[in-house]
């Protein structure tokens, strides 16, 4: 039996979960889908079957080096950031002096 959702319909309805924590019941009543379909959707989706696309909220650490390891939010996808600019700058936040320019 074709499944009469589409990917795009099954992506609104799990990141509506994963961005705003709603439970299986109100996004049922939300959405028009019964509750047993969005519970096998969410399972799907926490053991890798469905990958839903959202907007990440990436939580960083304070900078103690040249790139720090962000992790989202929502998802828990892991992503590697860039603390420094062309001048290291992310060398201040762990010392309390000056900044480099401190000719001014």
């Amino acid at each position: 039996m074709p499944n009469k959702y589409t990917p795009e319909f099954i992506n609104e309805v799990l990141t509506v979960h994963i961005h705003k924590g709603m439970s299986q019941t109100l996004l049922g009543k939300e959405f028009g889908v019964p509750k047993g379909t969005i519970r096998k959707w969410i399972d799907k989706y926490r053991t890798g079957q469905i990958e839903v696309i959202h907007a990440h909220h990436w939580m960083l650490p304070s900078p103690d080096g040249p790139t720090v390891k962000g992790t989202c939010k929502f998802c828990g996808t892991t992503k590697e950031f860039y603390n420094s600019s062309e001048n290291n700058l992310w060398k201040m936040s762990n010392k309390k002096k000056r900044p480099f320019n401190n000719h001014l």
